[in-house]
């Protein structure tokens, strides 16, 4: 189900300029931190700061504390069923967490800006980093090697999206725009033009071939398309987000 980002991710970037002339503050009270499930579902995982806060799902407590990032971490996912755990941080890197050793396995550098978002691809065997460098990242999900770089777009990378029955990845930007690369070559394939404002989440349905992405605006405007084309379905409005818009 369709969960925008203005629902449940607002605060996030906290006070961050998206070179739109605009600075964001979170002013609800929903939790913003990034989380995500792992080992089977096992456990939660949450970001607390520069730290990572690792739950028992069925029992709420605290199982352990991971920490090794210099800066406030900004994404989690997880790396399949054997206990990898990945995060992206302001401090420009990505950590590969082993959750069955409560450790990192390998810091994967590379980026020149923040990394903002995540995506896995267990067919591909590869994890995507999107960065505030504009640029995104291929890394081997097993050793976290580089295996690509991919670039496309004009300003930050702010969201990712994979469809692996499409052999497609998306990439949200700060430029407005959605770009459709080839999961497998990273050839970019299509730029999706329509948001007038950053992009700032976006959700694959698989089962629809749906991709709906959610933009930052008073008026929270998620736009429908169809993956395979990349023609716009629909644009509409959602509930206002808790957030205040400051202009300098």
């Amino acid at each position: 189900h369709w969960a925008p980002l203005c629902r449940h991710r607002a605060g996030a970037w906290g006070a961050m300029n998206l070179g739109v002339n605009h600075i964001l503050y979170d002013t609800g009270q929903i939790d913003t931190r990034p989380r995500c499930r792992a080992l089977e579902g096992k456990v939660l995982c949450v970001a607390q700061g520069a730290d990572i806060l690792v739950n028992s799902a069925a029992k709420g407590d605290q199982l352990h504390m991971l920490k090794g990032h210099s800066g406030s971490i900004t994404c989690l996912v997880s790396g399949g069923s054997e206990g990898a755990l990945f995060s992206g941080s302001v401090d420009g890197t990505v950590k590969k967490w082993d959750l069955l050793l409560s450790s990192a396995t390998a810091t994967l550098e590379g980026h020149t800006g923040m990394v903002t978002s995540l995506a896995v691809s267990e067919r591909e065997g590869a994890v995507f980093s999107g960065s505030a460098d504009s640029t995104m990242r291929k890394w081997d999900l097993a050793t976290g090697s580089l295996l690509a770089t991919l670039q496309g777009h004009s300003m930050m990378v702010t969201c990712l999206a994979v469809a692996e029955d499409e052999d497609a990845l998306f990439s949200g930007s700060a430029d407005c725009t959605i770009v459709k690369w080839c999961l497998s070559s990273g050839a970019q394939l299509q730029t999706l033009l329509g948001h007038s404002l950053p992009v700032v989440h976006m959700q694959a349905e698989v089962e629809s071939g749906l991709l709906l992405s959610d933009e930052w605006g008073a008026a929270c405007l998620v736009k429908t398309w169809n993956m395979s084309t990349g023609q716009l379905v629909k644009s509409e409005a959602r509930p206002q987000p808790k957030v205040t818009y400051i202009r300098v």
